[in-house]
């Protein structure tokens, strides 16, 4: 049976365990990140990983929440940078369509699929992605602050835009086609004439 660990301990251990994950799945993709490899990876006994998380998918969602709360920490500051006055669909189209960019460029982030996100999410507790929504309906309440929105604009209305953005954006990087970008762009423009004054 592992041992206790003291605080300290349970949190070195646990940043290797999400290093380890991290690195195999930029490696390997989501399916082919096993929990075997993981502990092999953070040199941790078995029983050790189960201490601090239940299933892989779990280890895996908050891997991607925390790389996701970073993410989201960068768009805000340079969103608050924008004069409120310059923003219109345009210029939001291009604002918004740079944020994804970044998803799609970051080394982790840019590995998903919405198989992935599928995967993951089934094997998921129903609280754990009910928290996660939560959280992003919170994203968008801040990010709503800088955009002139047109009256009853809600933050549900903007936070499924988001998803049905990003939900699109990893369907055009399945299919590889070479007018993704600009189907994308298109996509978010029409949003951004839909919910912008």
């Amino acid at each position: 049976m592992p041992r206790a660990f003291n605080e300290r301990e349970r949190n070195l251990i646990k940043e290797r365990i999400r290093k380890a994950a991290a690195s195999l799945m930029i490696r390997n993709g989501v399916r082919h990140t096993t929990i075997d490899a993981i502990v092999k990876s953070a040199m941790i006994p078995k029983g050790t990983f189960y201490l601090f998380y239940a299933t892989k998918e779990e280890l895996l969602f908050e891997v991607l929440e925390n790389e996701h709360e970073k993410m989201e920490k960068s768009i805000l500051e340079q969103i608050s940078k924008v004069n409120p006055s310059t923003i219109n669909p345009d210029s939001a189209t291009e604002l918004i369509y740079s944020f994804y960019k970044m998803v799609d460029e970051h080394p982790l982030l840019a590995t998903i699929s919405r198989e992935d996100v599928t995967l993951i999410s089934q094997r998921l507790p129903e609280e754990r992605i009910s928290k996660h929504l939560e959280e992003d309906r919170n994203m968008s309440a801040k990010l709503m602050r800088f955009l002139p929105l047109k009256d009853g604009i809600t933050v549900e209305t903007v936070s499924s835009s988001l998803h049905a953005i990003y939900f699109t954006m990893l369907h055009l990087k399945e299919t590889a086609d070479d007018k993704s970008e600009e189907l994308l762009k298109l996509i978010i423009r029409g949003i951004m004439i839909q919910i912008l004054r």
